[in-house]
C-alpha cells in the first residue's frame, strides 16, 4: 500500500510540474505579445519638417532662427511640396512680430505661435499642429 501512495504522488508532482511549466510558457507568450503589440498602437502620430535657417532684419530688430514644424505623419508630404510658400509666411510672420512681446520672457513662445499660425492661415490649413526653434538668435538695433 504504501508503494501506491508513493506513485500517486509522485504522478500528482509529476502533473503539477507540468502544469506550472505550461503555466510559465503562457505567460511568456502572453508578455512578448502584449510587448510586440504594444509598441504597434504607441507610435506617436507626430512628423517633423525642417527648414534652413531664416533670417529677418528690421530697424529695430534682427531675428535668426531655424524652425522644425510639427505635423501629423500623414501631412509631412503636404509639407515638403508647400516648403517655399511655408518659407514665405514664416519670414513674413517673423518680420512682423511685435519686438516688445519678443523680448519677455514668453517671447520664444509668442514667436512659435505667431509662426504656427502664420503658417496655417497662409496655406489656409492646420495642418501645422507646433513650430520648434532649434535656434534662435534676437539681437536689437
Amino acid at each position: 500500500m504504501l508503494r501506491a501512495r508513493q506513485s500517486g504522488n509522485s504522478l500528482l508532482a509529476i502533473l503539477v510540474g507540468m502544469l506550472a511549466i505550461m503555466m510559465a510558457i503562457a505567460a511568456g507568450i502572453a508578455f512578448a505579445w502584449y510587448y510586440l503589440e504594444s509598441d504597434k498602437k504607441h507610435v506617436p502620430p507626430i512628423a517633423y519638417a525642417s527648414f534652413d535657417p531664416i533670417v529677418v532684419r528690421s530697424s529695430d530688430f534682427a531675428i535668426k532662427t531655424t524652425i522644425v514644424l510639427q505635423t501629423a505623419p500623414e501631412e509631412a508630404a503636404w509639407v515638403h511640396g508647400n516648403k517655399a510658400a511655408l518659407t514665405v509666411a514664416l519670414q513674413t510672420a517673423l518680420a512682423s512680430a511685435d519686438i516688445e512681446r519678443v523680448k519677455t520672457p514668453e517671447g520664444v513662445a509668442y514667436v512659435q505661435g505667431l509662426l504656427r499660425d502664420a503658417a496655417n492661415k497662409a496655406l489656409q490649413t492646420r495642418s501645422v499642429q507646433e513650430v520648434l526653434l532649434t535656434d534662435y538668435v534676437l539681437q536689437l538695433n
